[in-house]
């Protein structure tokens, strides 16, 4: 119990001074579909391992992003490992893009089947250190959000408890 303990502190501060460090971003216009798959790779294998699935519902063509692609890909892996934590058996993780070009925007949703999120807990999800899972860090999100805010972009979060959550992810285009 103690070695789980100091091994959770020891995460904790290893996200803390990642996240602290002031390395600034390196944007370049980038394709959102590949940084996702990069992303997608990295957490296939402990998706395949627990018995769960990533569809990828990608729109081709989408116009690109000025991003720091090392920085998107951490907040999708973030948001697939949160997805994965909270699919049941045989659950899916749904990972669609497409063009806001209305509002010159790409747009990427991760949808999952899970077990979904509480109000109450909905409205504390991007503070830092709140957690629902034993042994997380509750940094998870806030980086996410720090990350997507840093691209000019926008979270939104929806969830029904017992039926899935929904992330929606809101990043200007570079128009071509």
């Amino acid at each position: 119990k103690m070695l789980r303990m100091i091994e959770r502190i020891s995460d904790i501060t290893g996200r803390l001074l990642d996240f602290s460090k002031k390395r600034l971003p390196q944007f370049k216009n980038e394709e959102v579909n590949a940084i996702l798959d990069k992303a997608v790779a990295i957490v296939a294998n402990r998706f395949l391992i627990e018995n769960k699935e990533i569809i990828k519902q990608y729109t081709k063509n989408l116009p690109q992003i000025k991003a720091d692609s090392h920085q998107l890909q951490q907040a999708f892996i973030n948001l697939a490992i949160n997805a994965l934590q909270s699919l049941e058996e045989r659950g899916s993780l749904f990972i669609i893009t497409s063009n806001m070009s209305q509002i010159k925007h790409v747009k990427i949703t991760f949808k999952d089947n899970g077990c979904g999120i509480s109000r109450e807990d909905l409205k504390k999800i991007f503070d830092p250190f709140f957690t629902t899972k034993q042994g997380g860090s509750g940094l998870g999100l806030t980086i996410v959000r720090q990350i997507i805010k840093q691209h000019g972009g926008t979270v939104e979060i929806k969830s029904v408890l017992g039926k899935g959550t929904r992330v929606d992810i809101f990043l200007p285009s570079v128009l071509k």
